[in-house]
């Protein structure tokens, strides 16, 4: 089965699954995050324009996490599984960066960049990316709620 997977993956490219040939089932509409590409039989089936990513905040596709539980099984004295871990770590080198490296200069730079695409997005997205970056400096947070601002007005 993977063999058979991998090569209509190389043949066809990421959409391979929207061939008919190669849905699971007949009238069966094939849901997945997967965009452009080869295998693309018309824009319907393109995703309609969606995010090509999960989580998001525009898709009523659900993942029903109860299917396809992975087995988990031993390495020597390890265990290995996947694990949901809520207590990670994601912004410290971010902190780091922020705080010892970057010069006011790039301090700038940064938040300049980081308006640029986020100008653009709903509001409610905007909120979001810059509470998550709040957790980084609540200097940058400051910059990208003024920077934003100043993007409205114009």
């Amino acid at each position: 089965m993977f063999a058979y997977r991998d090569a209509q993956r190389y043949r066809l490219g990421a959409n391979h699954g929207l061939v008919e040939v190669n849905r699971p089932r007949p009238n069966v509409k094939v849901r997945n995050y997967f965009r452009d590409g080869q295998g693309v039989e018309s824009p319907d089936d393109n995703g309609n324009g969606g995010p090509n990513y999960f989580p998001n905040s525009f898709d009523s596709l659900l993942i029903d996490r109860r299917k396809g539980q992975e087995a988990t099984y031993a390495i020597k004295e390890a265990q290995v599984n996947r694990y949901d871990l809520k207590d990670e770590d994601n912004f410290s080198q971010a902190k780091y960066y922020w705080n010892h490296v970057f010069t006011e200069h790039y301090k700038e730079l940064i938040a300049a960049s980081i308006v640029s695409t986020l100008k653009d997005a709903y509001d409610f997205v905007q909120m979001r990316a810059v509470q998550n970056v709040d957790q980084v400096s609540p200097d940058l947070g400051k910059r990208l709620r003024k920077l934003l601002e100043e993007a409205k007005i114009k």
